[in-house]
């Protein structure tokens, strides 16, 4: 113990090192300005004549967010939570239903493929649609009618 007392202060070692400090920000995205509690987005088609037309809405503009600049977002969505396998439908007052689809530009149906998204300038994208054709046989009791699909932004490059 002695020893160690008895060597002169300049002697002793100084070790310097470097420790990185670093934060992960995942890639995420937000569907909609109107954010619900669940993280998704309205889109309210309004009123619908019951004559047995195809109605054409357009455009429809729900905005996407995402934060990732490196990949190119591709988006789909799922056939919805009242589709018979074969045709999105809404589902209305004493489980009676509307066709309806999702329109690409050129009125063509969206298959739920993914597609990319495309970003404007000011660094926003738009869900792809572009119009909802809605069909409503005569006789169709009123009521409001809803469908819930499920989009999904796939991030990989």
């Amino acid at each position: 113990m002695l020893a160690l007392a008895l060597v002169p202060a300049q002697s002793r070692a100084q070790v310097t090192g470097k420790l990185a400090i670093a934060a992960r920000v995942p890639p995420t995205c937000q569907i909609g300005t109107n954010q619900s509690a669940t993280g998704g987005a309205t889109i309210d088609l309004g009123g619908q004549d019951a004559s047995g037309g195809a109605g054409l809405l357009t455009p429809i503009q729900v905005p996407i967010d995402c934060n990732d600049s490196a990949t190119t977002p591709k988006i789909s969505v799922d056939p919805g939570s009242h589709s018979d396998g074969t045709s999105r439908r809404m589902q209305g007052p004493t489980g009676s239903f509307i066709l309806y689809d999702l329109l690409l530009e050129g009125n063509q149906v969206w298959d739920g493929s993914f597609l990319p998204l495309a970003y404007r300038p000011d660094g926003t994208a738009f869900f792809p649609i572009a119009g909802v054709r809605v069909r409503v046989p005569p006789g169709t009791p009123d009521g409001i009618y809803i469908d819930t699909i499920v989009i999904t932004i796939s991030l990989e490059n």
